[in-house]
């Protein structure tokens, strides 16, 4: 679930009702300028066109909206949300609601899944002691791991299948270094390699 900061502008002040009524599960029309596609067009190519394609609404998930500040022409908030949210969409559809219009001024993707930009580095640390990166695993822990043998990874960066030693439909594999070799699903008892992150 991404964490995003943005802002919105509105001419009146009812946004928490707004808010209020677009947080669970809510269905959002994304925007004409997105990079949805309807035909094998990019609706963000038609809108610049002149001709905005009739985009569906999807299911999204806002799970909170919190209210930073507010002005009588400006709010700052932060919203958690789920993948494939549109925070523009929220601008413009809270401008709506109130009886206005609004649009966003600005956004910052504060989390996505694990990640927070807490723990990022700074452009002058990248520039003074270079990227320092992080284990693949550190971005799937809630994937049960299951160490492979020798010959369990050389079967697995074929593609190949073995037995599955843990309970779960999709398992990380990783190599008796601690590398992450692949993620795979289970096929009954057997464990199918999906993604192999090692070459041959």
């Amino acid at each position: 679930m991404p964490s995003l900061h943005a802002q919105a502008r509105s001419r009146k002040c009812s946004e928490q009702s707004f808010a209020d009524c677009h947080a669970g599960e809510i269905s959002q029309r994304p925007p004409d300028y997105s990079a949805k596609k309807v035909a094998g067009r990019r609706a963000y190519a038609a809108a610049r066109a002149g001709a905005p394609l009739a985009l569906e609404s999807v299911p999204v998930t806002v799970h909170e909206w919190q209210l930073r500040r507010r002005s009588p022409s400006e709010i700052d908030v932060t919203i958690t949300c789920g993948s494939g949210t549109y925070i523009r969409a929220l601008a413009r559809d809270l401008g709506r609601g109130v009886g206005s219009a609004a649009h966003l001024a600005s956004l910052r993707r504060t989390r996505s899944g694990v990640f927070d930009v807490a723990n990022a580095a700074s452009i002058e640390a990248l520039e003074r002691d270079g990227p320092v990166l992080l284990p693949l695993r550190s971005a799937i822990p809630q994937l049960p791991a299951q160490t492979l043998s020798c010959e369990e990874s050389e079967r697995v960066r074929h593609g190949s299948t073995i037995p599955a030693q843990r309970d779960g439909d999709v398992i990380a594999l990783f190599g008796a270094d601690g590398d992450l070799v692949s993620i795979a699903h289970r096929d009954g008892a057997m464990l199918q390699p999906r993604v192999v992150m090692h070459d041959v």
